[in-house]
């Protein structure tokens, strides 16, 4: 599932696309994706994305995963933040200006075994 968020991420010109693999650093995930967008626009466009590739995912699952049939979401596309729980990936979604200022990858980095770059 973390391959093909990561396209739509990408399909829809997200960036830094940043995954952290905090799995036993972290108590509520193994992994964090951050997704930088430059705008509110392309934030929804992409929280739209990843909500029809959920349903899509519900709709041939074998059987009904939580996180499938209601995805935790925080934030909204016009706050510039968005937060997707999906119990084994959490995804931030955010501006580039709140992804500096609130110094998103040096918190997420200093709690990952690993960190790869889209």
């Amino acid at each position: 599932m973390i391959e093909q968020l990561i396209q739509i991420s990408e399909d829809k010109k997200g960036s830094p696309i940043t995954l952290y693999d905090v799995t036993g650093q972290c108590s509520y995930t193994e992994h964090i994706l951050c997704v930088g967008v430059k705008n509110t626009i392309q934030l929804k466009a992409i929280e739209n994305a990843y909500q029809t590739f959920l349903k899509q995912c519900r709709d041939t699952a074998v059987e009904s995963d939580d996180f499938l049939v209601n995805p935790k979401v925080s934030g909204s596309s016009k706050s510039g933040w968005i937060i997707l729980d999906l119990d084994g990936i959490v995804i931030h979604v955010i501006t580039q200006d709140l992804r500096e200022f609130y110094e998103l990858d040096k918190l997420f980095e200093s709690q990952s075994t690993s960190v790869e770059h889209f």
